[in-house]
């Protein structure tokens, strides 16, 4: 046998080449993990994307003069008028979301979360002293009052939405082409209230939104309350503000909002952007909390700061093929030197001779596993594309380690270390909560069988092996 210095360094050499393989390996995984997300976001642009939805408002056009005598008599009407709106938010809403979660739609052989969202709103709107009792000179113009819903991409609205005021039904409707509501970064559909918008008023709003990936809600008023339930067992929420109540089945899931703080924040967002239109002050709306994974997954803590509170679901993919890709790989490099290991014990043990071909062809067909997964996962549940992958390897070097080590027995041994190798790891993957412990484990036992099998060899004194191929 060749010196035992020599081994470890030739094996080391073997685990670096492989290391350098795994990254080329990791580098695919990401690259296909681009192409899914560019598919999902050519099934946004040819369908509908994440919805964010804000709670109805009202807004009231305040108008004064700004000219004196003397410059009325050389100025137009509309040259001497500056206009601003003020708005009229909710007392308090109720908000009721029914949401049946699919997989719909494809491009090749990826597919984005859809969903399908029936929603009804019950609230309060109460006009402030500050439009009931204007200063000297201010004319509110109730006649053009009107209720807004703000929704961030229309097309997702099956039919128009349907207000109840006064147990009358109406119709919002889309803006027309020459209407627009300076400063809102949203769509938005409306109704014009007129001077019902005077005294309080209650209302019930009822539509269908469809959307992919997510679903965000952006409260506006003094108080909320909202309830959704879905058909999807693996939410993730974000937004700044998690549920006050969840409950989460193998089928469904239903969660609870109560919150004060949020809205008020977010009025006050929302009326400096209607007031002074300006981008800096609406985008804050638009731009997801620094609380949220989303903002936090691109660095984005410092300029997020002010932005609007949101409830926000995302319908997370716990079998996502990329993500349990490289959570596998992260266990490339062990699972390799277990492999060298079990070799090097039978050289040891048995005074066997491996050759360093035999040893990187080895190792060769455990690279390929990963990729073999990654493929198979495109196409296949993940669970079978694992079976598939990690069975072809364990047959493949069980197979060509009987003719290395000279015996089927040993192979089988071989054979089956590979296996509870593989299921450990699917183990692994599948239990996110426990992955830590459930791996120190794993290396705690490698390493007392290891000692175990070992006891009795006089590391200084090995002697050559008996054969040799």
């Amino acid at each position: 046998m060749r010196s035992l210095g020599a081994k470890f360094t030739f094996i080391a050499g073997l685990c670096f080449c492989f290391l350098i393989g795994l990254f080329f390996v990791k580098s695919i995984v990401h690259e296909r993990q681009r192409y899914a997300q560019q598919a999902i976001d050519e099934i946004a642009r040819d369908n509908y994307g994440a919805q964010t939805v804000m709670s109805p408002f009202i807004v009231v056009p305040v108008s004064w003069s700004i000219c004196s005598a003397k410059e009325a008599q050389t100025k137009t009407q509309q040259q001497c008028t500056a206009t601003v709106y003020q708005t009229i938010y909710t007392s308090q809403s109720q908000w009721h979301n029914k949401l049946k979660v699919a997989q719909n739609f494809r491009k090749g052989i990826y597919h984005a979360t859809n969903y399908d969202n029936q929603i009804s709103i019950q609230g309060r709107f109460s006009p402030d002293s500050t439009l009931l009792k204007p200063i000297d000179g201010q004319v509110v113009q109730w006649h053009k009052a009107k209720i807004y819903l703000a929704v961030s991409d229309l097309r997702g609205l099956a039919q128009q939405p349907v207000i109840t005021l006064q147990d009358k039904k109406y119709q919002l409707s889309l803006p027309e082409s020459s209407e627009t509501l300076s400063g809102l970064p949203f769509g938005y559909t409306s109704f014009a209230i007129g001077a019902m918008a005077k005294n309080a008023v209650d209302f019930k709003l009822d539509f269908r939104l469809s959307g992919l990936q997510s679903f965000r809600l952006i409260p506006l008023g003094k108080s909320i309350e909202a309830t959704l339930q879905a058909n999807w067992a693996h939410p993730n929420f974000s937004g700044g503000i998690s549920p006050l109540y969840k409950t989460i089945s193998r089928q469904s899931t239903s969660a609870q909002w109560n919150n004060t703080y949020a809205p008020t924040s977010n009025s006050r967002l929302l009326s400096t952007c209607l007031q002074t239109q300006q981008d800096k002050d609406c985008e804050k709306l638009k731009i997801l909390h620094a609380y949220s994974d989303e903002s936090a997954t691109y660095g984005k803590s410092e300029q997020l700061k002010g932005s609007a509170e949101s409830f926000n679901i995302q319908f997370f993919e716990p079998t996502n093929v990329y993500s349990l890709t490289d959570r596998t790989l992260k266990y490339a490099l062990l699972f390799l030197l277990i492999i060298f290991g079990t070799f090097f014990l039978f050289e040891v043990l048995k005074g066997l001779q491996v050759h360093p071909i035999q040893y990187a062809l080895v190792g060769a067909a455990q690279g390929v596993f990963y990729l073999l997964l990654l493929s198979f996962s495109e196409q296949f549940a993940f669970g079978w594309a694992y079976v598939g992958s990690s069975a072809a390897c364990v047959l493949l070097i069980s197979w060509y380690v009987t003719y290395v080590l000279k015996g089927i027995g040993r192979a089988f041994s071989l054979g089956i270390v590979l296996t509870a190798m593989y299921g450990t790891l699917y183990i692994l993957l599948r239990s996110q909560q426990h992955t830590l412990m459930l791996g120190s484990v794993m290396v705690f036992a490698l390493i007392a069988v290891v000692m175990f099998l070992t006891r009795h060899i006089n590391w200084y004194q090995l002697n050559q092996p008996k054969h040799k191929l």
